[in-house]
């Protein structure tokens, strides 16, 4: 029995060492933060128990448009509380960008991290240097600033890392809330397909389409219909799921945004279930080439000593909506926007209830509703 013990040790004490080597390998392959960005790495502090990270998903290489974010949240992370709080951040948000001119400059928060990534294409933008880290550093600095909230670190991943990830835990068992159906869910690879067509319809093809996408290119759209049950999902459903942006019954992206909530609390319930350790040699083999952060590799060690105690923590979701604190408007180019119900820049009532939220305070304050306007186009 003793000697069992002693091989019992010796192999857990293996599968740690293994698991820290791999982890180290993996933080070096993933990391941004390191002396090539040019930008000074600050230590995490010991004693640091509260963090705020910026989670975001982009298409990658092959997408339209690669690197806008189709998913934003914060995750305000309190270890001492053992809470966790995701910050759902729609797309569409009307933010102010700074720039070297300090002329006003506004986009979609969605474009942010593209354009920080790709400065040349917009010069007056005042991001430091061209490379991934800097973006990071700008697009966290105007997310924490329409939050209230100091934004430590970020994690971004594209969708083929996504797929990847749900795929080694064996797929997810998801509570899909409202049925619903998307007549219009983009296939890829097919976006400039003409289905069959002569490239002498398409002007009288791009006219119907912007009636009905569907009836133009059927080849490029494909039916996505879930059910109001509990689903099991692999990784190319669940990024189906979380993307779905056309359905009239959960269409909008405040949907889209509990949905994608919904599936990270069913990858925290497999990770626990599953066994983490087993996992986690091949999941950073798989995802080395998908994943950028900046989180400190002492920092990494410490989320993932958390993960045996998971089930411990108490996780909430809030979503910025126009059913709370924004109202559907429109750009001065015509397209829809999103902006605060107090005026474009007016995030004061944004971060009080973020931080009331973050504190426990209540109630929180419940803004009046306001009408929207009409949209205007430039003549």
């Amino acid at each position: 029995m003793k000697k069992l013990l002693i091989i019992f040790f010796a192999v857990c004490i293996a599968i740690a060492l293994a698991l820290m080597l791999k982890l180290s390998q993996f933080y070096n392959k993933i990391n941004t933060a390191n002396k090539n960005s040019g930008l000074p790495v600050t230590a995490i502090p010991e004693d640091k128990k509260v963090f705020n990270l910026l989670l975001m998903g982009y298409g990658g290489a092959n997408h339209d448009g690669p690197y806008l974010t189709d998913t934003m949240m914060v995750a305000h992370i309190d270890m001492k509380k053992k809470s966790v709080l995701l910050i759902s951040i729609p797309r569409d948000i009307w933010t102010k960008v700074p720039t070297k001119s300090k002329q006003d400059f506004h986009s979609k928060i969605n474009s942010v991290y593209q354009m920080a990534l790709y400065p040349k294409n917009y010069p007056d933008i005042d991001v430091s240097s061209t490379n991934e880290q800097s973006a990071a550093e700008f697009v966290k600095g105007i997310v924490g600033d329409l939050l209230g909230l100091r934004v430590d670190n970020y994690l971004a991943i594209d969708f083929t890392g996504f797929k990847k990830a749900i795929d080694i835990l064996e797929g997810v068992d998801v509570h899909v809330e409202k049925a619903f159906d998307d007549y219009e869910y983009p296939v890829d690879g097919k976006e400039d397909d003409l289905c069959g067509k002569e490239p002498s319809e398409l002007p009288e093809l791009e006219k119907i389409a912007t009636e009905s996408p569907t009836l133009a290119f059927p080849c490029r759209y494909e039916h996505l219909h879930f059910d109001a049950t509990v689903t099991h999902m692999d990784g190319t459903t669940a990024l189906k799921y979380v993307r779905s942006r056309h359905s009239l019954q959960d269409g909008t992206d405040f949907g889209r945004a509990a949905r994608q909530q919904r599936l990270l609390e069913a990858v925290r319930e497999k990770v626990v279930s599953f066994g983490f350790i087993p996992k986690i040699l091949p999941l950073m083999d798989e995802l080395n080439a998908y994943i950028r952060t900046d989180i400190d590799l002492t920092l990494m060690k410490k989320f993932v000593g958390e993960i045996g105690n998971s089930k411990e923590y108490k996780i909430s979701t809030v979503v910025i909506s126009n059913d709370n604190y924004l109202k559907n408007a429109y750009s001065t180019e015509g397209g829809f926007i999103l902006v605060p119900k107090e005026g474009i820049d007016e995030w004061k009532a944004v971060r009080t209830w973020i931080h009331n939220t973050v504190e426990g305070i209540t109630p929180t304050p419940t803004p009046m509703d306001s009408p929207t306007p009409s949209p205007k186009f430039k003549k």
